[in-house]
């Protein structure tokens, strides 16, 4: 996944009615720059609880809460990745459903994360608010918001071309009545292949409807929820990986504590990795949650590298049954080829083969 550079990560806590926390990091240049944050916490409003997190200036990032009159707090878990080469990151921050212009990326190699959303409606925030985001083209994003809302949605994210990354992208719906849809895809090395989705949901308002996923065979990957109160569609981006990048995938199923840690095999060189969740929603929430409410203590999950070995999972209450699959990348940070010319003889290259960017 290009040539990686350098990581920083932390965590800030959102308590009573904070709206905004800047945190200040060492300088980082955005169009080379992955930012990535899950979190914990809130409560049954999700007005409370629902966040988006943008780059503000070269050395801060800001995130944002949405308005709310309940006092519950959040703590949230951040990652910046940085590259020196063969990645491009452009970021946007949009205003409801439509369409943004892109500067022109190969769709074999561009991928979307989403950064979170932010709304104001006439009622609490609810998961039909989330925006599903997808290629239109090689130089358009839409951004699409399901039916039965009449919130105004603020999102925020990421288009990331990576010359070190062939992408597969699965555009599917589930219906009412369907909690399980599989599909197919080229067969990739699930050692080097890791998932990012996004959705919209036409009047579903449990967080239990919301799909994870997992690459379940080199040709398979499965989106997953524990209820079906209504339609979802979204958008998955299978990111294989075709440089030194390998991905760990970790699943636990049923589980009902509020922290799980997964042993990794092989250890992982922290400063140079990034643990997230496989699923659809803005803020890596757990998919396949058995809530049927929207308290967001019961569905939102924090993913951290604890160590070189330990992969953390944690939610802030263990009242209801989960099925995470945490991602665990680690980046290859061997430079690309550099020529030197020798008079009277041909050039010759050092470093891994590949163009700059």
């Amino acid at each position: 996944m290009g040539v990686h550079e350098n990581r920083e990560s932390g965590s800030v806590t959102f308590t009573g009615t904070d709206l905004v926390k800047t945190v200040t990091v060492p300088a980082y240049i955005a169009s080379k720059t992955i930012l990535s944050f899950n979190y914990r916490g809130g409560g049954s409003d999700e007005d409370s609880s629902f966040l988006e997190a943008i780059k503000k200036s070269p050395t801060e990032i800001e995130f944002r809460r949405n308005a709310h009159t309940s006092d519950v707090d959040l703590t949230v878990e951040w990652e910046m990745n940085s590259f020196s080469s063969r990645l491009a990151v452009q970021d946007f921050t949009v205003t409801g459903p439509g369409t943004t212009a892109i500067a022109v990326v190969a769709l074999a190699n561009a991928y979307i994360i989403s950064l979170g959303v932010q709304s104001s409606g006439t009622f609490t925030m609810g998961g039909e608010t989330y925006l599903e985001l997808a290629f239109n083209s090689a130089t358009e994003v839409a951004h699409t918001l399901g039916t039965g809302t009449d919130s105004i949605v603020s999102a925020t994210f990421q288009v990331i071309e990576d010359l070190d990354a062939d992408v597969q992208t699965i555009s599917s719906d589930m219906d009412a009545v369907t909690d399980t849809k599989n599909h197919t895809i080229d067969a990739v090395v699930a050692g080097k292949t890791c998932l990012f989705g996004t959705c919209q949901a036409d009047g579903v308002r449990s967080l239990g409807d919301y799909p994870g996923l997992k690459l379940t065979t080199p040709t398979n990957v499965r989106a997953k929820r524990r209820l079906t109160a209504g339609v979802v569609n979204y958008t998955i981006f299978a990111v294989e990986f075709t440089n030194g990048t390998t991905v760990q995938q970790n699943e636990t199923l049923d589980l009902t504590d509020d922290v799980a840690n997964y042993t990794l095999s092989p250890a992982i060189d922290e400063d140079k990795s990034m643990s997230c969740l496989a699923c659809c929603t803005p803020w890596q929430v757990v998919g396949r949650s058995a809530s049927s409410d929207r308290n967001t203590q019961n569905a939102f999950y924090t993913s951290v590298l604890t160590t070189d070995i330990i992969n953390q999972i944690e939610s802030s209450f263990s009242n209801s049954t989960q099925d995470p699959v945490s991602q665990v990348i680690e980046w290859d940070d061997t430079p690309p080829v550099m020529s030197f010319p020798v008079p009277g003889r041909r050039a010759f290259s050092v470093g891994r083969t590949g163009m700059g960017f």
